[in-house]
């Protein structure tokens, strides 16, 4: 009996110790949740609501908090959700989840209309990215750049940043699809020969193999719009009737409301009247508050068709002042939107200006002491001369002679990097430009500037600037010094002229310089702090001989390549001007 106790007791034990060995950790289920977030939702909030909040260490925490925002966006106030994450920027540490919930907030704060905010931070989020060597932090801050320059609705900035992502290795399957359906809405509103509808399928079929539902609608309603403008009705109709059964499709109302706009509008254009006219009245009660109003419009365009070509002239008539009401709305908000982002734009620069402005100041004051000190010291030395008369004359010779040499090189060259300073690079441009001119040569001139340079003046000292000058002037002479004249043109601005190379030669060769700069690391303590550039090109065949437009159009697109992400080479073109 004695025996039976202590086997039952054992066999206890260890039932309870493989229950517990086998139960997975607070670790386990967040990685699972955040697995399931977009293909699944409702089991990644049962994931987490099995979670003992209590228990989770300080980042855990953070992260559950993540992720049980990020899930409730779909069915709760985006307000309330960027709040959450507003918060949970300021007490998260980790480097890595700092970046996940940067680009969840910017996609959030371009919903809200916050440019403003929303520049800067995008900004933050290219800084915060290019410390991280996970690849797939990386990616996911590409992502969230994406997701808010496609509200600002820049294409070509969000083709250059799909780039990134799109078919490169150990790419998240959420985070691919995300950036092929921008990178196909880009290609489609920029009308490129790149996009193919084969392309566009294959990424659909990716998708939805990956269970990525909201990134498969969404694509598919490209397809699909691409169909009607094809005038593809009855190809398209399939699809449509697809996403309509589609459970998924059905919870999220935004896309629900254009897939059955869209499928009223075709079966109009087929003829079937009555099942237009249907699905036009469930978009309307659908979205009774009018909070989708490119499907209210779409599904009243479809209503006042039908009751106009029917001789329900009352009822078209309604559905035509509620259908000129919306519009004029909606082209209302949309000039206040780009009102709004252009505004946010001016005041973003006027900013960093201003910055630049005082850095500037700073370092006119510290020349004017300087200069004041060596006037000093040169009229002390003078005093010493007058009193040697004698032994003057022969000193005094020798002395001119080596202060002449001095000040000859001084008025050509930059006493920190070593290379022509602005004054004497454009006094010699403007020489070779002539020449070329005479000679019919083609002239390219470039602008480069350090990125985010004043953070590390702030943030490491003077010296560490000073050092990532000399580190650039170097890496620029071991590059172009072939093959261009090259000069500081002051702080953290150089440039560069090429006469008689053709413009891809020279994109190329600046291509390669900027891969350089980018390789260069600035020691600071135990570790390496990178440095990158951003590059504006010009050539005559654009703008022209004169050097003031070579310099002006290539002013213009270094403001591009800042403005666009940085660390980017941008090459003129007219249309900058508009």
């Amino acid at each position: 009996m004695k025996n039976l106790r202590i086997f039952v007791v054992t066999c206890t034990v260890v039932l309870l110790s493989v229950q517990a060995f086998a139960q997975p950790s607070s670790k386990d289920i967040l990685k699972e949740a955040d697995e399931l977030r977009l293909s699944d939702r409702t089991a990644a909030k049962q994931l987490l609501d099995s979670i003992d909040v209590a228990k989770l260490s300080g980042s855990d925490e953070v992260y559950f908090q993540y992720l049980n925002a990020v899930i409730g966006t779909f069915n709760g106030d985006i307000k309330q959700t960027a709040e959450v994450l507003k918060n949970l920027l300021e007490i998260v540490k980790d480097k890595a989840l700092k970046v996940r919930i940067s680009a969840s907030y910017l996609n959030l704060l371009g919903s809200l209309g916050h440019w403003k905010e929303g520049l800067a931070l995008g900004e933050q989020l290219i800084s915060y990215a290019s410390d991280i060597e996970e690849q797939e932090v990386k990616y996911r801050a590409y992502l969230g750049l994406i997701a808010f320059y496609e509200q600002l609705q820049q294409p070509e900035t969000v083709l250059n940043l799909t780039n990134r992502i799109v078919g490169k290795e150990s790419v998240p399957a959420e985070v691919e699809c995300g950036a092929l359906a921008a990178q196909i809405s880009s290609l489609i509103k920029l009308n490129s020969q790149s996009f193919s509808i084969e392309y566009l399928q294959n990424a659909s079929q990716f998708c939805l193999d990956h269970g990525l539902t909201i990134y498969f609608a969404v694509l598919e309603m490209h397809k699909i719009a691409w169909m009607i403008s094809q005038k593809m009705y009855s190809e398209a109709l399939p699809y449509l009737e697809a996403l309509i059964a589609n459970p998924e499709v059905n919870k999220f109302t935004p896309h629900l409301t254009m897939v059955m706009s869209r499928y009223a509008e075709v079966n109009l254009k087929l003829g079937n009247i009555d099942v237009a006219r249907d699905f036009a009245r469930r978009t309307l009660a659908i979205d009774s508050e009018q909070n989708y109003r490119q499907a209210i419009i779409k599904a009243l365009e479809v209503l006042h068709v039908i009751e106009r070509d029917y001789g329900e002239i009352k009822e078209a008539y309604k559905y035509l002042v509620q259908l000129t009401s919306l519009q004029f709305a909606e082209n209302v908000s949309q000039q206040e939107k780009q009102l709004a982002i252009q505004k946010a734009w001016f005041e973003l620069d006027a900013f960093q200006h201003e910055n630049e402005l005082l850095d500037k100041e700073n370092s006119l004051l510290q020349t004017k002491a300087k200069l004041v000190r060596e006037n000093f010291e040169n009229s002390i030395l003078a005093l010493v001369l007058v009193s040697l008369i004698l032994l003057l004359l022969v000193f005094w010779s020798y002395r001119n002679h080596k202060v002449q040499a001095k000040l000859k090189q001084l008025a050509r060259i930059d006493s920190l990097t070593k290379i022509s300073n602005r004054r004497y690079f454009t006094e010699y441009a403007e020489t070779l430009i002539n020449k070329a001119r005479v000679n019919n040569e083609l002239v390219c001139f470039v602008i480069l500037d350090l990125d985010h340079f004043k953070n590390i003046n702030d943030s490491y000292g003077h010296q560490l600037g000073d050092t990532a000058l000399v580190m650039t002037a170097g890496t620029l002479t071991k590059t172009l010094a072939d093959d261009a004249v090259l000069g500081r043109l002051g702080g953290e601005e150089f440039g560069a002229i090429f006469c008689g190379k053709r413009i891809d030669e020279v994109l190329n060769l600046i291509e390669s310089c900027r891969n350089e700069i980018a390789s260069v690391k600035l020691p600071i303590a135990e570790y390496k702090l990178k440095l990158t550039a951003s590059f504006g090109v010009s050539s005559s065949e654009d703008v022209g001989y004169p050097f003031e437009n070579l310099y002006a159009a290539a002013d213009l697109a270094l403001f591009q390549s800042k403005r666009y992400g940085r660390n980017q080479v941008y090459q003129y073109s007219p249309s900058m001007d508009s």
